[in-house]
């Protein structure tokens, strides 16, 4: 793991401070080790055989985590706010050294491309396994010099012929023994070895085009925000002369709505005497007509009135006539209801009728049957399709389970098994001897960076602030860049444990409130983007391809497939170019056949 790549002198770039502390920090053990022990830490639940997407997704996140504190632990040390930081990330320029971090960052947002680096770096894990296995069991030719040496003392001290031959076959028969178990333990792990080696290579290809995918997508994106932007502006083109043509069409329309307006205005005033006199008319033909109309009117009035009396006095006899009727139906049933009352009391004094008590009205509040009935059978329903939805699960993870199985009887044999285990637990036992490595590169990085801080600040003015130093090998001089701004003011020398859980579980020193962790982990979100953005530019402005004379629509349809393989291409062995500029002396020298 672990391809960096070492940046061009200084003189060659001029590139802005805060850019040069970050290519020098991307350099450093600072930002090398924690993720190199990170990686080869969980690279091992990579391996392929049974996968956890759940457990995948867990690491993949803490590995953005660790990336987060990363970044967050260079601007506290470069005594930067966030959004400076972020603006010289985003400061246009044609440095490109950024992709030297490109596996880093790109595993950081796109989870394909972590899952390949992961894999890559198990199957490095194994294959170095592998060869020190090799190697430990091959017979070395001092081992042969020490057993001839003591069979000749055998030899020389044995005095009886028969007892000689006999410790000589004896001695022959073991050592062909044990020759046979060393060629088939060696064909054994040589099979393994070229597997791995063919895994190996075909990870570090199927990364390479993950990555690459990955910053095509990103292109195509941008390509679609740069067309959407520029179908904006001609819409707004558009609708500027669209407006200008139409205060154009009303400026006419006025002008034409004047002239009908002053022809309108003679007419009118023509009209206006015309409707005078015939308004003239009319009033006298109105007055005519209104004067007709009231003298019917007033006849009328006197004939209604004529019938009217005439209808009350029809009225008032009428009345008359129903009152006398009225009179006689009331005394009539006055005559009756007493008759009734007299029938009355004589029955209540024969017959006493007992008192009847009205029954009191009971009323359940409780839920109806019906109601309690209908829950129970929803209850029930939900059961049911519980059930059948446990044991669908049950069924498919038994098929899993089933399959796995058939695959692993299939190709795993007790020699197989055994090697396997001997595999895993060598590579557990390099990933810690590694570790303890870069600790002790660590010590030696941060003794040099103290004792070049010191000769820099005996050597330099006062007025000058020394920059943090890094250097991409802990073994060579460390190549110091001064950085002018007064922001940066203290060296990265803090002692610090730079390990995989430095950065993602380190205890909090003080309570904070929920508001200022959300803030703090929305600029370290906002870091890491700009990170990534940065980055993903700068591969893709190498990749970009040559432009050539406008051609007409025709052919630029026609040319159009070519040109995006070409840019494919192009990407694809940028990303390569990228990933091979410099390796560790720790990580693996793969083939050139790939």
């Amino acid at each position: 793991m672990g391809y960096t790549a070492t940046a061009p002198p200084q003189s060659q770039v001029a590139r802005h401070p805060v850019i040069q502390g970050l290519i020098d920090f991307l350099q450093s053990p600072f930002w090398i080790n924690p993720i190199q022990s990170f990686i080869d830490e969980n690279c091992l639940v990579f391996g392929g055989e049974d996968e956890n997407c759940l457990e995948h997704t867990s690491v993949h996140e803490k590995f953005r985590e660790l990336i987060e504190n990363l970044l967050e632990f260079l601007v506290g040390e470069m005594n930067l706010s966030h959004e400076d930081f972020i603006k010289a990330l985003q400061s246009e320029t044609n440095d490109e050294t950024l992709g030297q971090a490109l596996e880093h960052i790109m595993a950081m947002d796109d989870f394909l491309s972590f899952k390949k680096i992961m894999e890559r770096r198990n199957l490095q894990l194994e294959y170095e396994t592998i060869e020190e296995m090799k190697k430990s069991t091959e017979p070395t030719t001092s081992d042969e010099s020490n057993e001839d040496e003591e069979l000749q003392r055998v030899l020389e001290l044995s005095k009886q012929e028969h007892e000689e031959n006999l410790k000589r076959e004896k001695s022959v028969s073991e050592r062909e023994e044990y020759e046979m178990a060393v060629g088939a333990s060696l064909s054994e792990q040589e099979k393994y070895l070229q597997e791995s080696q063919r895994r190996l290579e075909q990870a570090e290809l199927e990364m390479a085009i993950a990555i690459s995918l990955s910053l095509q997508e990103e292109q195509k994106r941008r390509e679609m925000e740069e067309e959407a932007e520029t179908l904006r502006v001609q819409q707004i083109e558009e609708e500027r002369r669209r407006q200008d043509e139409e205060e154009e069409k009303k400026r006419q329309e006025e002008r034409r709505l004047e002239e009908e307006r002053q022809t309108k205005l003679l007419q009118q005033v023509m009209e206006e005497e015309e409707r005078r006199k015939l308004q003239e008319q009319l009033e006298r033909e109105r007055k005519e007509r209104e004067e007709q109309e009231r003298i019917k009117r007033e006849e009328e009035r006197l004939r209604l009135e004529q019938l009217k009396r005439e209808e009350e006095m029809r009225r008032e006899e009428q009345r008359k006539l129903e009152e006398a009727r009225r009179i006689e139906e009331e005394n009539k049933r006055k005559e009756q209801e007493q008759k009734l009352l007299e029938l009355k009391k004589q029955e209540e004094e024969s017959k006493k009728v007992p008192e009847v008590k009205p029954e009191t009205f009971n009323f359940n509040f409780r839920t109806t049957s019906k109601s309690e009935k209908e829950i129970k059978e929803e209850l029930d329903r939900i059961q049911k399709e519980r059930e059948l939805l446990q044991k669908l699960m049950a069924e498919k993870e038994k098929q899993k389970e089933e399959t796995a199985a058939k695959i692993l009887a299939n190709n795993t044999t007790p020699e197989s098994a055994t090697i396997k285990k001997e595999i895993k637990e060598g590579k557990e036992r390099l990933v810690e001897k590694k570790k303890q490595e870069r600790e002790e590169r660590l010590k030696e990085f941060k003794m040099k960076l103290t004792l070049k801080k010191i000769n820099t600040t005996d050597n330099s003015p006062k007025s000058v602030t020394a920059s943090p130093t890094f250097s991409s090998s802990a073994s060579s001089p460390v190549s110091s860049v001064d950085i002018t701004t007064p922001k940066i003011s203290k060296p990265i020398v803090s002692p610090i444990v730079v390990s995989a859980t430095t950065f993602t579980e380190s205890p909090v020193q003080t309570p904070k409130s929920d508001s200022s962790s959300d803030d703090s982990d929305s600029k370290k979100r906002m870091i890491r983007e700009a990170l990534s953005k940065r980055v993903k530019d700068d591969l893709l402005r190498q990749s970009q391809p040559i432009l050539e004379q406008p051609k007409t629509t025709q052919q630029q349809s026609q040319a159009l497939p070519v040109q995006n393989n070409d840019h494919l291409r192009s990407l694809l062995n940028n990303v390569v170019r990228n990933l091979k500029k410099t390796v560790d002396e720790e990580d693996f020298h793969f083939s050139e056949t790939k």
